[in-house]
């Protein structure tokens, strides 16, 4: 009970004074108080508190110790995640779990009660990352906050610093750094290697890279078809961002030659059927690689590739950006509107001949254009 201490405090309700018995202890050099509840006396508040855990062991309770067991499937934190109507998809859980090892790698053998808010928001506001990462980070720290209270550590979540989401959309690469980046020598996962490239020789949004499959490639055309793109809980679509189950859109793109050479190599090395994903993550699975690996390991290849920032935001979404910027360049406006933008058609035509053919010829010169855009990052 020496970690408690009981005080009586007067409070005034309906017009008439009143006193009830609080209790508060120390967390991080901070006084928290909370009511002893329903308790009348001092002998009553002590005999509450007195039941209360054991702070000192609480306090010793290490951030890994919560968090090396969270955001995993069959989970006692995932199971009560179940009950409370909260499940997670498994894109979700993994992302949840990268998160975590983060913690562990920042601050895994320190007390979780001597973690404060500055040494989190420190690592914060130095990380290279979006506003909206930011907060995700934050929302998995404070979860582990109240998973605590399972492993008999019961302390109070800390109110952590909240991060606007960027209103800036993306910058684009200069050839220089394309070069730079695209240097086989830099990738330890050559399956991230082809998913930039994908997303820059087609102007892909990551979300169609991510949900690209085999059927979608025409090779004898020299052309991918995008049909649908995988939304942020982890499901594909089949239809394009500006469409809808009802009215499907999907656009026609030149793929160039490297692009599908390598795309060609890799199917055939991994036997990725026809409906299947093609990027996954180093993970045998049936679910399409997350956005949190494919972002977190480009901010890593930056670095790695001595690319300056400079103020500028470059992410995933910039290779679209540079795409359509290159593109403008060689192609009239209307043209670049088609490779970047939407056709409406129905799902039974998807893969007529004649609609592909048509589609391709209204694109004209885009395959030149695209094929030259690739050897800036040659």
């Amino acid at each position: 009970m020496k970690d408690y201490h009981v005080f009586r405090k007067q409070r005034v309700k309906n017009g008439r004074v009143i006193h009830k018995w609080y209790y508060y202890f120390l967390v991080n050099g901070k006084q928290v108080q909370k009511v002893c509840k329903g308790c009348q006396t001092r002998n009553e508040a002590n005999t509450f508190v007195a039941k209360l855990p054991d702070l000192s062991g609480g306090n010793a309770v290490l951030v890994k110790t919560v968090a090396e067991t969270m955001f995993f499937p069959e989970s006692d934190h995932m199971k009560r995640r179940v009950q409370l109507g909260k499940p997670l998809d498994p894109n979700s859980m993994q992302e949840g779990r990268a998160i975590m090892k983060k913690v562990i790698d920042q601050w895994g053998d320190k007390p979780l009660s001597g973690l404060t808010v500055k040494e989190v928001g420190k690592y914060l506001f130095d990380l290279k990352r979006s506003g909206s990462h930011k907060q995700d980070f934050i929302s998995k720290v404070k979860e582990m906050y109240r998973e605590a209270y399972w492993h008999g550590c019961d302390i109070p979540t800390p109110t952590f610093p909240t991060f606007v989401k960027n209103s800036k959309k993306g910058d684009i690469f200069t050839a220089e750094e394309l070069t730079k980046l695209f240097n086989p020598e830099l990738y330890k996962d050559k399956e991230l290697y082809l998913f930039y490239l994908c997303c820059l020789s087609g102007g892909l949004r990551m979300g169609e890279a991510r949900g690209l499959r085999p059927r979608q490639i025409l090779y004898d055309k020299k052309a991918l078809i995008v049909d649908g793109f995988v939304k942020p809980n982890g499901i594909r679509t089949n239809y394009n961002k500006k469409g809808t189950e009802e009215h499907p859109k999907f656009r026609i793109v030149p793929f160039p030659d490297i692009a599908l050479n390598l795309l060609k190599e890799h199917i055939t090395e991994k036997g990725i059927v026809e409906d299947d994903f093609i990027f996954k993550g180093q993970k045998e699975s049936d679910k399409p690689i997350t956005a949190y690996y494919v972002h977190d390991n480009l901010e890593k290849l930056m670095e790695k590739a001595k690319i300056e920032i400079n103020g500028r935001r470059l992410i995933v979404h910039s290779f679209r950006f540079t795409y359509v910027t290159f593109m403008r360049r060689e192609l009239p406006a209307e043209t670049v509107m088609k490779l970047v933008g939407h056709t409406t058609i129905g799902m039974t035509e998807y893969y007529n001949k004649r609609v592909i053919d048509e589609s391709l010829a209204d694109i004209s010169g885009a395959d030149t254009a695209v094929q030259k855009l690739l050897t800036k990052a040659e």
